[in-house]
Protein backbone atom coordinates (compact mmCIF):
# COMPACT_ATOMS: atom_id res chain seq x y z
CA UNK A 1 0.00 0.00 0.00
CA UNK A 2 1.11 3.31 -1.12
CA UNK A 3 2.49 5.98 1.65
CA UNK A 4 1.23 9.93 1.28
CA UNK A 5 2.15 12.54 3.79
CA UNK A 6 -1.48 14.25 2.63
CA UNK A 7 -4.23 13.52 0.45
CA UNK A 8 -6.98 15.40 -0.66
CA UNK A 9 -10.78 14.40 0.46
CA UNK A 10 -13.56 16.77 -0.25
CA UNK A 11 -11.79 19.79 -1.26
CA UNK A 12 -9.78 19.73 1.77
CA UNK A 13 -5.66 18.70 2.11
CA UNK A 14 -5.55 16.30 4.86
CA UNK A 15 -2.18 15.86 6.09
CA UNK A 16 -1.00 12.98 8.28
CA UNK A 17 0.62 15.54 11.10
CA UNK A 18 -2.50 17.03 11.54
CA UNK A 19 -1.27 20.42 10.27
CA UNK A 20 -3.07 22.37 8.15
CA UNK A 21 -0.72 24.17 6.60
CA UNK A 22 -0.67 22.27 3.21
CA UNK A 23 -4.24 23.12 3.07
CA UNK A 24 -4.10 26.96 3.92
CA UNK A 25 -1.53 27.31 1.18
CA UNK A 26 -3.78 25.61 -1.26
CA UNK A 27 -6.58 28.38 -0.02
CA UNK A 28 -4.26 31.24 -0.27
CA UNK A 29 -3.68 30.56 -3.92
CA UNK A 30 -7.20 29.53 -4.73
CA UNK A 31 -7.83 32.92 -3.01
CA UNK A 32 -5.33 34.93 -4.95
CA UNK A 33 -7.25 33.96 -7.94
CA UNK A 34 -10.77 34.83 -6.99
CA UNK A 35 -9.18 38.10 -5.97
CA UNK A 36 -8.33 38.78 -9.51
CA UNK A 37 -11.08 37.88 -10.81
CA UNK A 38 -13.47 39.69 -8.79
CA UNK A 39 -11.35 42.99 -9.34
CA UNK A 40 -11.73 42.07 -12.86
CA UNK A 41 -14.92 41.84 -12.92
CA UNK A 42 -15.40 45.32 -10.67
CA UNK A 43 -13.21 46.73 -13.64
CA UNK A 44 -15.28 45.23 -16.66
CA UNK A 45 -18.84 46.28 -15.16
CA UNK A 46 -19.77 50.09 -15.10
CA UNK A 47 -21.22 49.76 -11.31
CA UNK A 48 -20.98 53.28 -11.12
CA UNK A 49 -22.09 54.67 -7.13
CA UNK A 50 -22.61 50.98 -6.53
CA UNK A 51 -19.12 50.07 -7.09
CA UNK A 52 -18.26 49.84 -3.43
CA UNK A 53 -21.50 47.79 -2.32
CA UNK A 54 -20.63 45.45 -5.24
CA UNK A 55 -16.99 44.98 -4.23
CA UNK A 56 -18.72 44.04 -0.46
CA UNK A 57 -21.21 41.02 -2.35
CA UNK A 58 -18.33 39.55 -4.61
CA UNK A 59 -16.26 39.19 -1.47
CA UNK A 60 -19.21 37.59 0.43
CA UNK A 61 -19.97 35.47 -2.54
CA UNK A 62 -16.93 34.59 -3.83
CA UNK A 63 -13.53 35.29 -2.04
CA UNK A 64 -14.67 34.19 1.27
CA UNK A 65 -17.07 30.89 -0.40
CA UNK A 66 -13.42 30.04 -1.79
CA UNK A 67 -11.11 30.38 1.07
CA UNK A 68 -13.71 29.30 3.56
CA UNK A 69 -15.52 26.23 2.12
CA UNK A 70 -15.99 23.25 4.85
CA UNK A 71 -13.78 25.86 7.30
CA UNK A 72 -16.34 25.15 9.64
CA UNK A 73 -14.69 21.86 10.26
CA UNK A 74 -11.80 23.01 10.54
CA UNK A 75 -9.23 22.08 13.64
CA UNK A 76 -6.01 22.76 14.85
CA UNK A 77 -5.59 26.21 12.98
CA UNK A 78 -2.63 27.94 13.84
CA UNK A 79 -2.22 31.97 14.24
CA UNK A 80 0.07 32.11 11.34
CA UNK A 81 -2.92 29.38 9.57
CA UNK A 82 -5.68 32.25 9.87
CA UNK A 83 -3.42 35.42 9.33
CA UNK A 84 -1.93 33.84 5.93
CA UNK A 85 -6.27 33.56 4.97
CA UNK A 86 -6.91 36.94 6.65
CA UNK A 87 -3.51 38.19 3.97
CA UNK A 88 -5.42 37.53 1.15
CA UNK A 89 -8.68 39.06 2.28
CA UNK A 90 -6.66 42.08 3.38
CA UNK A 91 -5.20 42.07 -0.29
CA UNK A 92 -8.48 42.33 -1.37
CA UNK A 93 -10.05 45.21 0.13
CA UNK A 94 -6.65 47.39 -0.22
CA UNK A 95 -7.43 46.93 -3.99
CA UNK A 96 -10.54 47.68 -4.10
CA UNK A 97 -9.42 51.16 -2.62
CA UNK A 98 -7.42 51.86 -5.76
CA UNK A 99 -4.04 50.13 -4.33
CA UNK A 100 -4.08 51.63 -0.80
CA UNK A 101 -0.80 52.37 0.75
CA UNK A 102 0.83 49.29 2.06
CA UNK A 103 0.84 51.07 5.21
CA UNK A 104 -2.62 51.95 6.10
CA UNK A 105 -3.63 50.69 9.22
CA UNK A 106 -5.36 47.22 8.37
CA UNK A 107 -8.06 47.82 10.85
CA UNK A 108 -8.83 50.65 8.88
CA UNK A 109 -9.89 48.57 5.84
CA UNK A 110 -12.26 46.49 7.56
CA UNK A 111 -13.54 49.41 9.78
CA UNK A 112 -14.20 51.66 6.96
CA UNK A 113 -15.75 48.33 4.66
CA UNK A 114 -18.21 46.83 7.89
CA UNK A 115 -16.00 43.77 6.61
CA UNK A 116 -16.03 41.06 9.36
CA UNK A 117 -12.28 39.68 9.36
CA UNK A 118 -11.80 36.34 9.03
CA UNK A 119 -10.52 35.19 12.41
CA UNK A 120 -14.59 35.70 13.40
CA UNK A 121 -15.62 34.26 10.49
CA UNK A 122 -14.16 31.35 11.39
CA UNK A 123 -16.06 31.31 14.63
CA UNK A 124 -19.37 32.38 13.10
CA UNK A 125 -19.00 29.04 10.75
CA UNK A 126 -18.31 26.86 13.37
CA UNK A 127 -21.13 27.43 15.89
CA UNK A 128 -23.56 27.40 12.91
CA UNK A 129 -22.50 23.68 12.60
CA UNK A 130 -22.70 23.48 15.87
CA UNK A 131 -26.45 23.95 16.26
CA UNK A 132 -26.69 21.07 12.96
CA UNK A 133 -24.63 18.52 15.12
CA UNK A 134 -26.68 19.13 17.58
CA UNK A 135 -30.19 19.08 15.89
CA UNK A 136 -29.12 15.68 13.80
CA UNK A 137 -30.53 12.46 14.66
CA UNK A 138 -29.08 10.56 17.60
CA UNK A 139 -27.28 7.85 15.67
CA UNK A 140 -25.47 9.64 13.30
CA UNK A 141 -21.71 9.84 12.26
CA UNK A 142 -21.16 13.32 13.33
CA UNK A 143 -23.46 13.02 16.87
CA UNK A 144 -21.14 9.88 17.63
CA UNK A 145 -17.90 11.76 16.96
CA UNK A 146 -19.40 14.80 18.73
CA UNK A 147 -20.59 13.03 22.18
CA UNK A 148 -17.10 11.16 21.95
CA UNK A 149 -15.47 14.51 21.65
CA UNK A 150 -17.66 15.47 24.51
CA UNK A 151 -16.25 12.80 26.57
CA UNK A 152 -13.24 12.31 26.03
CA UNK A 153 -11.82 15.88 25.03
CA UNK A 154 -8.14 16.54 23.60
CA UNK A 155 -6.35 19.80 23.12
CA UNK A 156 -7.23 21.56 19.80
CA UNK A 157 -10.04 19.23 18.67
CA UNK A 158 -13.15 20.62 17.61
CA UNK A 159 -15.64 20.53 20.31
CA UNK A 160 -13.08 22.62 22.49
CA UNK A 161 -12.34 24.87 19.88
CA UNK A 162 -16.49 25.38 19.95
CA UNK A 163 -16.24 26.05 23.94
CA UNK A 164 -13.50 28.55 23.01
CA UNK A 165 -15.27 30.07 20.53
CA UNK A 166 -18.43 30.74 22.94
CA UNK A 167 -16.38 32.08 25.31
CA UNK A 168 -14.48 34.80 23.24
CA UNK A 169 -17.84 35.63 21.92
CA UNK A 170 -19.56 35.88 24.98
CA UNK A 171 -22.26 33.68 24.33
CA UNK A 172 -23.63 31.91 27.65
CA UNK A 173 -25.73 29.36 26.40
CA UNK A 174 -24.91 25.63 27.10
CA UNK A 175 -25.23 23.22 24.13
CA UNK A 176 -28.65 21.63 25.26
CA UNK A 177 -29.97 25.59 25.17
CA UNK A 178 -28.38 26.14 21.89
CA UNK A 179 -30.62 22.83 20.51
CA UNK A 180 -33.34 24.31 21.74
CA UNK A 181 -32.89 27.78 19.28
CA UNK A 182 -34.35 27.78 15.28
CA UNK A 183 -31.61 27.75 13.05
CA UNK A 184 -32.63 31.19 12.19
CA UNK A 185 -32.60 32.91 16.04
CA UNK A 186 -29.09 31.25 16.47
CA UNK A 187 -27.81 32.36 13.23
CA UNK A 188 -28.97 35.73 14.39
CA UNK A 189 -27.61 35.47 17.98
CA UNK A 190 -23.93 34.52 16.81
CA UNK A 191 -24.33 37.08 14.22
CA UNK A 192 -24.57 39.74 16.49
CA UNK A 193 -22.01 38.71 18.83
CA UNK A 194 -19.64 38.30 16.05
CA UNK A 195 -20.60 42.08 15.11
CA UNK A 196 -19.94 43.13 18.27
CA UNK A 197 -16.47 41.69 19.57
CA UNK A 198 -15.23 42.43 15.83
CA UNK A 199 -15.96 45.74 16.27
CA UNK A 200 -14.18 45.62 19.47
CA UNK A 201 -11.77 43.68 18.45
CA UNK A 202 -10.53 46.65 15.50
CA UNK A 203 -11.20 49.61 17.86
CA UNK A 204 -8.60 48.11 19.99
CA UNK A 205 -6.30 47.95 17.09
CA UNK A 206 -7.21 51.30 15.67
CA UNK A 207 -6.14 52.68 18.98
CA UNK A 208 -2.94 51.35 18.65
CA UNK A 209 -1.61 53.64 15.32
CA UNK A 210 -1.39 57.37 15.74
CA UNK A 211 -2.95 58.26 12.19
CA UNK A 212 -6.26 55.99 12.45
CA UNK A 213 -6.74 56.74 16.00
CA UNK A 214 -8.35 60.12 15.60
CA UNK A 215 -11.21 58.70 13.48
CA UNK A 216 -14.77 58.15 14.67
CA UNK A 217 -16.50 55.06 14.33
CA UNK A 218 -20.21 54.96 15.42
CA UNK A 219 -21.40 51.45 14.39
CA UNK A 220 -19.70 49.05 12.44
CA UNK A 221 -21.58 49.01 8.55
CA UNK A 222 -19.96 50.85 5.50
CA UNK A 223 -19.42 54.23 5.54
CA UNK A 224 -21.98 56.16 4.38
CA UNK A 225 -19.34 57.91 1.83
CA UNK A 226 -18.66 54.30 0.67
CA UNK A 227 -22.44 54.10 -0.27
CA UNK A 228 -24.56 53.81 -3.44
CA UNK A 229 -26.77 57.15 -2.46
CA UNK A 230 -23.35 59.38 -2.02
CA UNK A 231 -22.64 61.06 -5.39
CA UNK A 232 -19.15 60.59 -4.80
CA UNK A 233 -17.13 58.84 -8.07
CA UNK A 234 -15.20 55.88 -7.03
CA UNK A 235 -11.98 57.64 -7.87
CA UNK A 236 -13.40 60.73 -5.05
CA UNK A 237 -14.21 58.03 -2.75
CA UNK A 238 -10.96 56.15 -2.99
CA UNK A 239 -9.13 59.20 -2.53
CA UNK A 240 -11.73 60.11 0.71
CA UNK A 241 -10.81 57.27 2.40
CA UNK A 242 -7.11 57.86 1.79
CA UNK A 243 -7.51 60.97 3.43
CA UNK A 244 -9.58 60.34 6.11
CA UNK A 245 -6.96 57.08 6.72
CA UNK A 246 -4.08 59.56 6.86
CA UNK A 247 -1.92 57.95 4.12
CA UNK A 248 -2.64 60.80 1.01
Amino acid sequence: MEMKDNWKYLGDILSSDGKNDANIRERVQRGLGAVTNICQTLSDLCLGPYYYEAAIILRSSLLLSTVLSNSEAWVNLTKKNIEDLEAIDETFLRNIFCGAHAKTPLETLYLETGCVPIRFILKSRRLNFLLYILSDKEDSLLSNVFRAQCDNPVKGDWVNTIRKDLEELEINLSFEEIKTNTKEQFKRIVKEHVNEKAFEYLKNLQQTHSKAKPIQYEKFSLQNYLKADNKLTTKEKSFTFAVRTRMQ
